[in-house]
């Protein structure tokens, strides 16, 4: 069945896009009726991104594998790009530091696509994760590190500065073996927590809170530094992946909100647009 996709615009909360089975509808203000905007192509959307701090108007909307892009104001003619390897797109995600940036995912893969004033192009940057039932896409900036999730089937892995040929690692621990529907960050202001929010198929929502750096620092890395000439280092470690984050990464333990701690979040975020 055909959902209707919509989402609030990430510069300026008043307004809304709306996916239909033809075209879109564009809401400038937050008393404003909604604008038909006239779309190429046919077909239902499957994805929508709208806004950006550097430039409010920006929209990519997916049309199956086909993206219609507007960078100008509302009025301004759509321009499109079909991701050829990609199937219907099933999420996209905004670049927060390129608002010519977008990442989007068709479940299997993970593009990059960006747009230029001449050409729009794209890049497969999932050769190295291991989901192949992806749902959701995040980005998260720090003041240091830059990284995008992707929430599938077994969980939420994340690639730093996302390219062609990135390295994928699982992000957390906890979470229940159900598919990660959706992921939403929630940067809230001054000393209050941040908040991760994933949403999953039947298994309800879960958190993991705390500051950026704690969230999404890089890894430890091991660094061995022999003496000169030939040595012979052996390094054993016992358990699972998830396991050996459980010791290394005590903060990234995903947690039952039962509700109550996402809702007051988003509730806050909202208050806040408006």
């Amino acid at each position: 069945p055909f959902i209707t996709p919509y989402v609030l615009n990430a510069a300026n909360g008043q307004r809304m896009l709306i996916g239909g089975s033809a075209d879109l509808y564009e809401r400038t203000t937050a008393a404003g009726t909604f604008n038909q905007l006239v779309a190429p192509g046919a077909g239902d959307f499957t994805a929508l991104a709208y806004g950006h701090g550097a430039n409010a108007n920006v929209i990519f909307a997916a049309r199956s594998n086909t993206l219609l892009v507007r960078e100008g104001a509302p009025g301004t003619a759509f321009r499109q790009h079909t991701i050829g390897e990609a199937g219907p797109i099933l999420d996209l995600v905004i670049d927060p530091d390129n608002a010519h940036v977008v990442y989007a995912t068709d479940g299997r893969k993970v593009f990059r696509v960006e747009v230029a004033p001449g050409s729009i192009t794209d890049a497969c940057i999932s050769q190295n994760l291991r989901d192949v039932n992806l749902r959701s896409l995040e980005f998260v900036k720090t003041g240091t590190e830059r990284m995008l999730l992707a929430g599938g089937a077994t969980g939420v892995h994340r690639a730093f500065d996302p390219a062609p040929n990135a390295v994928w690692t699982e992000f957390g621990y906890g979470l229940p073996n159900a598919p990660v529907n959706d992921i939403r960050l929630i940067d809230r202001a001054g000393n209050a927590p941040d908040l991760l929010l994933v949403g999953t198929l039947g298994r309800g929502t879960w958190v993991m809170q705390g500051g950026s750096d704690a969230l999404f620092g890089r890894p430890a890395i091991l660094e061995i530094e022999g003496p000169a000439g030939d040595d012979a280092i052996e390094i054993r470690y016992r358990g699972t992946e998830r396991e050996i984050a459980r010791e290394t990464e005590p903060a990234r333990l995903w947690r039952n909100s039962y509700f109550l701690d996402a809702l007051l979040a988003i509730a806050r975020q909202i208050r806040g647009t408006k």
